[in-house]
Order: C-alpha cells, then sequence, then structure tokens
C-alpha cells in the first residue's frame, strides 16, 4: 500500500495546509540542497574563488550500497565546485555530491541545518528521516533569502529550475511554468532485493504573484507509481491555486 505525505503553502500569504505533514521519509537526494546551501555560504563569506577551485573525480568516493544510480563524471577528471554543484542539483549526480561532500567545511554543513533548527543528519544519513513540512524549510529560506544573500538564493532558486526530472511536480503543472524543485529516491529493500520506493518532489512553483510551495512524498511499489501520485497531485494543487486567483491579472515573474 502507498503511503504519501503533502505540504503546501502560499508563499507571499503564509497559509499553509498539509496532509500526513509530519510523517517522514528517506530524504535521499533532497539533501543535496543544504549542500548547496552549505557551499554558497562558505562562498558568501570567505570569497567567490571557492566555487571556482578544482577537484579530480575519484569514484572511490561513492558508496558501495546497492541501488545507488551511478555518476556521470568522468574518473581523474577536475570540475569546479561550481560545476560539481550544477550537476549535483540539476542532474541529482551522485558521484557530484560524494565529491562535495568529501571537501566540504563540516560547519558550514552543520551551520545550514542549526539555523533552519532541522536536526543534521551527520553520518546517520542511512537511518535519518525527514517530514515534508520540516524539508519545504529549506525552499523558504532560499525564496525569502533569509540564510543566503539575494544573490546566491536566487542561483540557487534558478539551478533547482532546471533540474532534469519532470515526472512530478513538473508533469502537473502547465508546460513552460518555472518550478525549481527537487527530487529524492530512496529505495526500501529486503535481502539484497527492492521491495519498494520512496520517491520525493518537493519545491517552488511560480504561479504568476502568487508562488507557492509543495513537497509531496511517496511510499509505493516502484518510481512510475510515486511519479504518478505526484504529478496527481500537483495537477490538483494547481487547479485549485488557479480557481482561485483566475481573476489575478498575470505578472512577470
Amino acid at each position: 500500500a502507498s503511503r504519501v505525505a503533502f505540504y503546501f503553502r502560499e508563499l507571499e500569504a503564509a497559509r499553509w495546509i498539509g496532509i500526513n505533514q509530519n510523517d517522514t521519509y528517506y530524504p535521499a537526494s533532497l539533501l543535496k540542497v543544504p549542500a548547496m546551501i552549505a557551499y554558497y555560504k562558505d562562498a558568501e563569506d570567505n570569497g567567490p574563488s571557492i566555487l571556482a577551485q578544482t577537484i579530480a573525480y575519484d569514484p572511490n568516493v561513492m558508496p558501495t550500497e546497492p541501488f545507488t544510480a551511478p555518476s556521470s563524471l568522468v574518473a581523474g577528471r577536475e570540475y569546479s565546485v561550481q560545476s560539481l554543484i550544477n550537476y549535483m542539483i540539476t542532474n541529482s549526480d551522485n558521484g557530484s555530491a560524494f565529491t562535495l561532500l568529501s571537501r566540504i567545511n563540516p560547519e558550514f554543513l552543520h551551520a545550514v541545518y542549526v539555523a533552519l533548527r532541522v536536526q543534521d543528519p551527520g553520518d546517520d544519513s542511512a537511518t535519518y528521516q525527514i517530514s515534508a513540512r520540516t524539508y519545504g524549510l529549506f525552499f523558504r529560506v532560499l525564496y525569502n533569502a533569509t540564510y543566503l544573500s539575494s544573490d546566491y538564493s536566487e542561483r540557487a532558486l534558478k539551478l533547482l529550475s532546471e533540474a532534469s526530472f519532470v515526472d512530478g511536480l513538473v508533469a502537473g503543472v502547465p508546460k513552460g511554468m518555472v518550478v525549481a524543485h527537487k527530487y529524492g529516491e530512496h529505495v526500501l529493500a529486503s535481502n539484497g532485493s527492492a521491495t519498494g520506493v520512496e520517491l520525493s518532489d518537493c519545491g517552488i512553483i511560480y504561479y504568476l504573484v502568487h508562488p507557492y510551495l509543495l513537497c509531496v512524498m511517496t511510499s509505493a511499489q516502484n518510481t512510475s507509481t510515486g511519479s504518478s501520485i505526484i504529478a496527481k497531485i500537483s495537477r490538483a494543487t494547481y487547479s485549485a491555486v488557479s480557481a482561485k486567483y483566475a481573476t489575478t491579472s498575470p505578472a512577470s515573474l
């Protein structure tokens, strides 16, 4: 049986609604967003040259656990920190993420969680879980530029709007609508065999002058089922929002 959590928030009005919004799920690649925020905070505090530093990709940074998606990076090739952030966010590339995490200043990463009052997964990423409502905080601080500067917050949101995953939130809104989001996929397994998938997709839908935050977390038999659930919820949410603001005149984003 599928499990679903839903959290919706109007970003300008601060009204929200949720269903099972405090239930917890494995975040998986959702944790790539706080990693990006930590690097941008480091660059903001200590100079943008940090983003130009290069790192040679070593495949050994990748975990040996089953079901971890392979990286598109080339072994031994040098990549700038900014390029690794790009791959990590737009393509959800695991090699990029583990390379960045292996070099990150842990104080900057920990500070992100402390500032948002979110439990830091630390070395407990295998069992760490988070709720839809709590995870939404990462997008709220980017939207409001309350942790990073406006420039770095906008840079982060632009990258998130270029994510290649289009089967969840994006599938539920009209083509061309800007959606700054991140998905995460965690394979549930027993005795080395997959038994299900927890798929989450969270982000900001830039609906005219009424942008909203939507975070949907699912536990289903497979990825396609989870994607379908998220897309249906995204579609229903968009319909409700557009019906509410049907008389609002369009505005540039």
